[in-house]
């Protein structure tokens, strides 16, 4: 997005000369695509109600790094979908962003794999992941997260059960 911070940021991107690796792209309503473009996404905050940016990006298959605050403690699952880190300040990021980093491209593709089926598993059913697609005006991501939760669904139903 844009904020009062982005003309310091920008100083800040021209000053360590990564203006080739960094990209302002100012605010976007549709944010699925952001989620699927990215190898990782990090969530540094502090206090955060949900966040609802996690798990779009988990259900985009994309693996992330974050702090337990909200629900992500239940989302993400500690180097089996991204990593779970206690976050005190920005350079404890550093060494996770340089883990994620150093995993090859299937490694990461597996991590985001299994992000998406937990957010299928844990929180299509919970907070309503399609509705929430719906409301950001995603509606062919919603579609596709309902179909993936109907066809679940649908194994189970015909998966023999034991007892």
């Amino acid at each position: 997005g844009t904020g009062p911070d982005e003309l310091n940021l920008r100083q800040l991107v021209a000053q360590l000369g990564v203006e080739d690796r960094v990209r302002f792209a100012g605010w976007s309503s549709d944010t699925i695509d952001w989620h699927r473009a990215f190898d990782v996404e990090l969530l540094a905050s502090v206090y955060e109600g949900g966040p609802i940016t996690t798990v779009e990006a988990m259900a985009c298959g994309t693996p992330c790094i974050g702090n337990p605050v909200g629900f992500v403690a239940d989302a993400i699952e500690h180097e089996v979908n991204g990593y779970l880190i206690d976050i005190e300040s920005p350079s404890d990021l550093t060494p996770w962003i340089r883990k994620m980093a150093e995993l090859t491209r299937d490694e990461r593709r597996q991590m985001g794999a299994a992000a998406r089926r937990r957010v299928l598993e844990r929180f299509d059913r919970h907070i309503g992941l399609a509705n929430v697609l719906d409301a950001l005006d995603a509606p062919a991501a919603a579609r596709r997260v309902r179909q993936a939760a109907q066809a679940q669904e649908s194994s189970k139903q015909e998966s023999p059960s034991r007892g």
